[in-house]
């Protein structure tokens, strides 16, 4: 973003930083749910007078601004907000292609983008094709765990950036309540986020599929 004086910027009107506690909304989890979800967050932000954080029409400061590091960290405080704010498996999937997001107005244009289909975006529209898809819209289990691989497989051929921790993270949310040991053992398996992403790409992510396919075919126990 353009650099600017400090006449003009998003420190206008910023309280002096301190530690707060902002309200949560309902967490986003449908592309159905945006509108709503915006204003919410809008709204709140503007009743701590941190709506500008937000707001594309504001440059940040230049760093011998007297504000700086107070515009600073309120924007890493509201960008780690807005996070907590998007479902968790949404959450992790927008660390997983944009991890070094750290500043409020950054993080909330991307989940905007990411949810705002463009017709003429190939990108966005496998993204929200991705995002959308659900273990109820199919039949069984196995339908559901290879049509997701598939859809993964495009989303990395069109380097979207989605690791294969993330993809792996998201299919288990939706089959935990029909096969919770073996999501269980998986989610021991990979460990946490920090350790795990970097490392995790899409031939392990193949591989668990094929165990938990085995498992639903042939009662084999998975094998990473």
């Amino acid at each position: 973003m353009e650099l600017s004086d400090p006449a003009s910027t998003q420190t206008d009107d910023l309280p002096p930083f301190q530690e707060i506690t902002i309200t949560n909304v309902n967490r986003l989890s449908e592309i159905s749910d945006l509108q709503s979800w915006t204003a919410q967050i809008q709204l709140l932000l503007a009743n701590v007078n941190l709506l500008a954080l937000i707001s594309p029409h504001f440059p940040y400061p230049i760093p011998a601004h007297p504000n700086y590091d107070s515009w600073l960290k309120w924007s890493q405080l509201v960008s780690k907000w807005l996070t907590h704010n998007v479902k968790e498996e949404f959450s992790t999937f927008l660390r997983s292609i944009r991890p070094h997001l750290k500043l409020a107005d950054e993080t909330y244009q991307m989940i905007i983008d990411l949810l705002s289909p463009d017709e003429e975006n190939i990108e966005t529209n496998e993204f929200i094709k991705l995002w959308s898809m659900r273990r109820r819209q199919f039949e069984s289990i196995g339908t559901y765990v290879n049509t997701w691989r598939a859809q993964v497989n495009i989303c990395e051929q069109l380097e979207l950036g989605i690791s294969g921790y993330a993809a792996t993270k998201l299919m288990l949310h939706e089959l935990r309540e029909e096969m919770p040991d073996v999501c269980r053992f998986i989610n021991n398996q990979i460990g946490r986020y920090d350790s795990t992403s970097g490392s995790m790409g899409y031939e392990e992510f193949n591989n668990i599929v094929n165990d938990i396919l085995d498992i639903l075919y042939q009662g084999n126990p998975p094998s990473i």
